[in-house]
């Protein structure tokens, strides 16, 4: 059970108001979430979504500041028909440390799914794989421990085929 308004539905999704709400996104990963106004962290840590998310997440173009992730991004992993748009994160630190494997400001890994069924590449990319679009960081700063040998992204650190990646 998600304590946030909306039924974590495309017509009615959960609706972020706050910092505290990305925390209540691992108990349902398969949901829709809107965030509905700009949030702040004021610097608080956050280790991101644990899980693989298979839901949506828009941000809505609002931003997402001042957070500080530790050992990766906002999302552990994103998954198959996962869909993550119109995100800002501003002045965000990405601290890492030697044990991270891969890491990004938005996601960690992605893993697109891929549809046997399709008749194409391309056609398995678009019905079953991850969708990004419209997600920025700006005033990004990522820092790592010495001796940090793991995946590094701006964005996304390990990101695999059939996901579509577009204004970003």
């Amino acid at each position: 059970n998600v304590p946030m308004e909306g039924e974590g539905t495309e017509e009615h999704p959960y609706k972020i108001t706050k910092a505290y709400d990305f925390t209540q996104i691992e108990k349902d990963l398969d949901a829709c979430y809107e965030v509905v106004n700009e949030i702040n962290f004021m610097n608080a840590t956050f280790s991101g979504v644990n899980g693989e998310f298979l839901g949506k997440l828009d941000g809505g173009n609002f931003e997402i500041k001042n957070v500080v992730f530790v050992d990766g991004g906002l999302f552990s992993v994103l998954k198959d028909s996962a869909v993550v748009e119109n995100i800002v994160l501003r002045n965000s630190i990405m601290s890492l440390s030697t044990t991270a494997n891969s890491a990004g400001m938005i996601a960690n890994v992605v893993v697109g799914g891929f549809d046997e069924s399709a008749t194409s590449d391309a056609t398995a990319a678009s019905s079953f794989g991850c969708s990004i679009k419209n997600v920025h960081a700006v005033s990004a700063n990522i820092v790592a421990a010495d001796g940090y040998n793991g995946i590094l992204g701006g964005l996304f650190g390990d990101v695999s085929l059939f996901t579509t990646i577009e204004g970003c």
